[in-house]
């Protein structure tokens, strides 16, 4: 009877024991549960500022893109207007050289002359139209034209 008293001490002593460290490890699991549970709601907060920056975010390339397309658009239209301008101020210098003389001399001016300088106006014209053309460069075009259209 005393080896069976002994077992019964023995197997208490290892219960007692196993039940102790699987308190100990229920404590240290719950414990890790409070610990996530905690994070999760962190990071749960953290997602929801985040995507809220996201849209901000998009919302600000939406703007930054609509303003580089209306950029773009406002781009090609003065370029047009410039490259337009060119070619007409490039044969308004082309028929002014051409008949330089016009200019030069007291005689009488010949119709086709008269017609190009008025052509050349028309282009210089078109140029204070133009929307790149700032007030001081308009002043002074617009002088331009006066003076002209007053000599010829």
């Amino acid at each position: 009877m005393h080896e069976y008293a002994e077992f019964c001490d023995t197997e208490l002593e290892q219960k007692t024991y196993a039940i102790r460290t699987a308190a100990r490890t229920i404590d240290e699991i719950k414990a890790d549960i409070e610990d996530a549970t905690a994070e999760i709601a962190s990071l749960g907060d953290e997602i929801t500022a985040l995507g809220t920056e996201m849209a901000s975010k998009e919302k600000q390339l939406d703007e930054a893109e609509l303003e580089r397309e209306t950029g773009r658009k406002t781009f090609s239209k003065n370029e047009g207007e410039l490259v337009e301008s060119i070619d007409e101020l490039e044969r308004a210098v082309a028929v002014v050289k051409k008949d330089s003389s016009f200019v030069q001399t007291k005689k009488h001016v010949g119709k086709d002359a008269s017609r190009d300088v008025k052509k050349t106006m028309k282009v210089i014209a078109k140029i204070l139209s133009a929307s790149w053309v700032n007030q001081k460069d308009f002043k002074v075009l617009k002088g331009f034209v006066q003076t002209d259209l007053a000599a010829g």
